[in-house]
């Protein structure tokens, strides 16, 4: 009760009264949806996790911020939009320390959204000790010292709305407070554990 979960009934109507519904027949043969959960509950191993999650594409975006030690970021596939009102998006990160730790304490950040041309930057991102804001990687910063990717076909600057420890990570959202867009190249996408454009229209 008060789950906000509702169910159907089936109204007798010579009596005038409510009753439960009967058991689902069929393909479910009648069998309870506790007993079906049960029946269905499978242990999950890491490695078969991982890799149904790199058959699926995603795009690719270098996440940057400034918590006041200078600018940091990090290479992120796991981003995606929740709400138009307010505007925000989610992203996870796996650790709260190095640059994903800066990323969490700065007060805004910027998610860069990359195209196929910067697929040696995104690597860069992604691994330790990786070269990072250099002149050659056309980065120029904002007033509070976010750094933004000159040539990065969309980027979106934020503040933080909230956050959700999972596990070893940390889900963060965040409110969109100004976007910029610059439609340029193929966009990038995570495929398999390489990057790849997104190839033709179907």
């Amino acid at each position: 009760m008060g789950t906000g979960w509702t169910t159907p009934s089936t109204v007798d109507s010579a009596a005038g009264q409510a009753k439960l519904p009967r058991r689902a027949d069929g393909i479910l043969g009648g069998r309870s949806a506790l007993n079906r959960r049960k029946e269905y509950t499978v242990s999950v191993e890491p490695e078969d996790f991982k890799s149904a999650f790199a058959d699926h594409p995603a795009g690719v975006c270098i996440i940057t911020a400034d918590s006041g030690d200078g600018p940091f970021g990090l290479t992120a596939s796991s981003v995606a939009s929740v709400s138009l009102d307010p505007p925000s998006l989610l992203f996870s990160v796996t650790k709260a320390r190095g640059a994903a730790g800066h990323v969490l304490d700065a007060p805004r950040f910027a998610v860069n959204m990359l195209h196929a041309g910067h697929s040696e930057l995104a690597v860069q991102f992604a691994m330790p000790g990786g070269e990072r804001f250099s002149a050659r990687q056309n980065w120029t910063y904002m007033d509070d010292g976010v750094p933004v990717l000159d040539d990065a076909h969309s980027v979106f600057v934020c503040s933080h709305y909230g956050r959700l420890p999972v596990g070893e990570s940390t889900v963060v959202v965040g409110e969109v407070e100004d976007i910029v867009r610059r439609p340029q190249g193929i966009p990038m996408v995570y495929h398999q554990r390489r990057f790849h454009d997104l190839g033709k229209l179907l």
